[in-house]
């Protein structure tokens, strides 16, 4: 009975310790990319999960440097990216508040450049002439 125990308790620790599946997590680090519909903060938290899994005992600078890198990568957004690329944002925060602030201007100016006008031209096309 007790060598099944033990057995069972490494079998366990093998298949939920994330220290022992830390290669499935880079590669998930890897192949991330942002869900449609997903907000920034959501994949930055998403990301921040999976780095700390991935690497566990890297020191947090090194784990918050992956992150950020990974989360440039997983934006799939070329536009955002170069944004990030040039404003050079120290941490994934920092990522996150610079992609948040440039969507919102971006929709913004959707909003400016695609007002209709108040008033609709009507033409004086009499009821005879009309295309039935």
């Amino acid at each position: 009975m007790r060598l099944d125990y033990k057995y069972l308790v490494a079998e366990l620790t093998s298949r939920f310790e994330p220290a022992n599946q830390a290669n499935m997590y880079k590669a998930q680090m890897n192949s991330l990319f942002r869900k449609q519909g997903q907000t920034l903060p959501e994949l930055a938290q998403e990301i921040k999960r999976i780095t700390r899994l991935a690497y566990p005992t890297a020191p947090i600078d090194i784990r918050d440097q992956l992150a950020k890198d990974c989360f440039i990568r997983a934006v799939n957004d070329t536009k955002i990216q170069l944004t990030l690329f040039n404003r050079e944002p120290k941490t994934i925060g920092d990522c996150v508040r610079v992609g948040v602030e440039y969507e919102a201007f971006v929709v913004d100016q959707k909003r400016l450049t695609n007002t209709k006008p108040a008033i609709r031209m009507q033409h004086d096309t009499p009821f005879e002439q009309i295309d039935r």
